[in-house]
């Protein structure tokens, strides 16, 4: 499988820090840094990661497992 990332423009993520996760040329997730705007709302005083995947997609180009 072919695996990259790209920018990815969506709030409450920053731009700069985040990205696309695509495999064979579909989008399955994303990644990235909170946007500071975020962060200070929710009185947190540390930067937080987050993600979102699909993995559905996995099981099925894996006979079943996706381990």
């Amino acid at each position: 499988a072919l695996y990259e990332y790209d920018g990815l423009g969506k709030k409450p993520i920053q731009e700069a820090s985040a990205g696309e996760i695509v495999v064979n040329g579909k989008t399955v997730g994303f990644f990235g840094e909170m946007a500071p705007k975020v962060i200070t709302d929710f009185e947190i005083t540390h930067p937080i990661i987050m993600f979102e995947m699909d993995i559905s997609g996995f099981a099925d180009s894996h006979s079943g497992s996706i381990m």
